[in-house]
């Protein structure tokens, strides 16, 4: 049994400033850029890991 219900968890996400990001009570926050950045590595262009720029 989880020690904190998924349903609480999630019931309790509020959008940022802007809707730029989203958080719980100010302590966990996901900035939506950093978020796709993570999905899409290849994509960011200031990753000097990246194949190439375009």
């Amino acid at each position: 049994m989880p020690l904190y219900p998924i349903q609480t968890f999630f019931s309790q996400v509020k959008l940022g400033e802007g809707g730029r990001y989203i958080e719980w009570d100010g302590e966990i926050d996901f900035c939506a850029d950093a978020l796709w950045f993570e999905a899409h590595p290849n994509d960011n262009l200031l990753n000097p890991s990246t194949t190439e720029f375009v």
